[in-house]
C-alpha cells in the first residue's frame, strides 16, 4: 500500500522488471543518441543519470516512486552500454579489439559480483535488510567511473570523424 508501510519486498518484481524495461527502451535510442551526441557524451549522460537515480533510489518512500527510479536507472545504463561498447570498439587497436572487447564484457560480470556482494553482506550477514543503503552502495561505481571518464577518456576520434572534425580527430588520435 502507498501509504504508511509501503510494501517494498512485495513489489519486488515491478521494481526489477522497471529497470530492465528501462534498458529495453534505452537499447533501441542509445546507439541513435550516441551517433548524434557522440560516445563519450552518451557515456557520461548515462553515468550522471545512474549516479543521481541511485542516490534518489535509496530515498524512494513508495514503491511505485522506486519503480520509476528503476525505469530511469535501466534508462542511463543503456546510455552508458552504448557509449562504453561503441568507444572500445572504435578506440581498440584491431589487433587487440578482441582483448578490449572481451574486458568491457567482464566488466558485466564484475558489477553483478559488486552487487551480489553487497545483496550477501547488507541482506544475509548483517541481516539489516537495508535496501536503502543496498541501493546507495550500488549507486557508487557510477559516481567513480563518471569520474574516471571526465578525466582520462576523449571523444571517438570515428566519432569527430563522422562529424567532419579531422583537427579533434587527429588530435585525439595522437593522443591515443
Amino acid at each position: 500500500n502507498e501509504s504508511g508501510g509501503a510494501d517494498f519486498a512485495g513489489r519486488g518484481a515491478a521494481i526489477a522488471g522497471a529497470h530492465f524495461a528501462g534498458m529495453l527502451f534505452s537499447g533501441l535510442l542509445s546507439g541513435v543518441l550516441a551517433d548524434i551526441w557522440g560516445r563519450r557524451s552518451t557515456l557520461l549522460s548515462g553515468l550522471m543519470c545512474n549516479t543521481v537515480v541511485g542516490i534518489l533510489s535509496a530515498l524512494a518512500r513508495y514503491a511505485t516512486e522506486l519503480s520509476i527510479l528503476r525505469f530511469i536507472c535501466g534508462i542511463g545504463l543503456g546510455m552508458v552500454i552504448a557509449g562504453v561498447v561503441t568507444m572500445a570498439a572504435e578506440m581498440s587497436p584491431p589487433s587487440k579489439r578482441c582483448r578490449f572487447m572481451t574486458l568491457v564484457a567482464s566488466c558485466y560480470t564484475l558489477g553483478f559480483l559488486y552487487t551480489s556482494f553487497w545483496a550477501l553482506i547488507i541482506f544475509r550477514v548483517s541481516g539489516s535488510g537495508n535496501w536503502r543503503l543496498f541501493m546507495f552502495m550500488n549507486a557508487l561505481p557510477t559516481i567513480m567511473a563518471a569520474t574516471l571518464v571526465t578525466m582520462f577518456v576523449p571523444e571517438s576520434p570515428r566519432f569527430f570523424l563522422s562529424r567532419g572534425k579531422l583537427k579533434e580527430a587527429v588530435h585525439i588520435s595522437n593522443i591515443m
